[in-house]
């Protein structure tokens, strides 16, 4: 699985070129420019593309662990 969170496209190819067959790509940022992919290195390999809004499915789970100190959210979270 890769997790593209930049917005910059060269590195959404990247993340789509990273994973191995029937891989999934996950895109969290939010996008300013187009980005353009060849659908073939999708479809040939099977991967998947999915797109989320703002980790909506694993903020409870992160909130947890910052409760916890599993890592220093005070250096990770600006605003």
């Amino acid at each position: 699985m890769a997790i593209e969170v930049t917005g910059v496209p060269i590195v959404l190819q990247q993340a789509i070129d990273s994973t191995s067959f029937e891989g999934e790509t996950i895109i969290v940022s939010i996008w300013e420019k187009e980005a353009s992919t060849q659908p073939n290195n999708i479809v040939l390999s099977e991967r998947s593309v999915k797109g989320i809004i703002a980790y909506r499915d694993i903020i409870p789970a992160v909130m947890h662990l910052m409760t916890k100190d599993y890592f220093p959210a005070d250096k990770l979270v600006t605003k």
